[in-house]
């Protein structure tokens, strides 16, 4: 099944099964990992370069995610050490989905697909280290931990 834009989904470690998780609508906040997906744990995939577009993901896409809950967006701010949120989709949360046997790919992604969540403007990667819920998701300079997206919507 391939993933359009403005589809509502979980992000989904590939490690543990638990999922990117917002912590509030306040800007800076860190996320977490959670073991469950309800509101928190929703995001909206945004095409950073068409807002309004509706077509299909694929790998290399430059996306924003919008947790329509709390109306922040997926951060991953220069300087910091953690994925956060923030309350607008500028540069800090430019994000592409990379495909782990080729990163260069730019091919249409699936639901089966897993990938890296690279920040663009800092070239940092999300990563989850444990089961259950954690404090805080670092950015790692090594393309380490995979991700899969659930499609709620």
């Amino acid at each position: 099944m391939s993933i359009q834009f403005k589809s509502i989904v979980g992000l989904q470690s590939q490690s543990y099964f638990n999922f990117l998780s917002a912590n509030g609508t306040a800007r800076e906040t860190p996320i977490h990992a959670a073991s469950w997906l309800n509101v928190q744990e929703k995001w909206e995939i945004i095409n950073y370069n068409d807002l309004s577009s509706t077509g299909k993901l694929c790998y290399g896409d430059v996306v924003g995610f919008r947790n329509p809950h709390f109306n922040v967006y997926l951060s991953g701010f220069p300087g910091y050490s953690a994925v956060t949120t923030m309350g607008k989709l500028q540069d800090a949360e430019r994000l592409v989905l990379l495909d782990p046997q080729d990163p260069s790919s730019t091919a249409e992604m699936t639901v089966e697909d897993e990938f890296y969540l690279q920040q663009v403007n800092i070239s940092k990667y999300a990563k989850v280290n444990g089961n259950g819920i954690q404090i805080s998701v670092p950015l790692t300079t090594n393309a380490e931990a995979t991700f899969r997206i659930i499609v709620t919507i």
